[in-house]
């Protein structure tokens, strides 16, 4: 199957998640702009402590996340 658009990316995610048991935890994507540049600067260590916290709050686990970035 391939997927063409958004939508198909969407309709297929949606179909995947109604058959199984699953819950979504939302996630937010923390980054600053560099005033100079203008590039976008990703915290990915921010960002796996907030899911951390967020998984512990929501299934009541302990875990240990870790980001990294990786050059392709």
């Amino acid at each position: 199957m391939k997927l063409k658009d958004r939508e198909d990316v969407k309709e297929v995610y949606e179909e995947y998640i109604s058959k199984r048991n699953i819950q979504e935890i939302p996630m937010p994507v923390y980054f600053y702009k560099d005033e100079e540049t203008g590039e976008k600067h990703y915290d990915f260590e921010e960002m796996a402590n907030e899911l951390e916290n967020r998984i512990c709050e929501k299934l009541n686990r302990n875990v240990l996340i870790m980001l990294s970035e990786v050059d392709e």
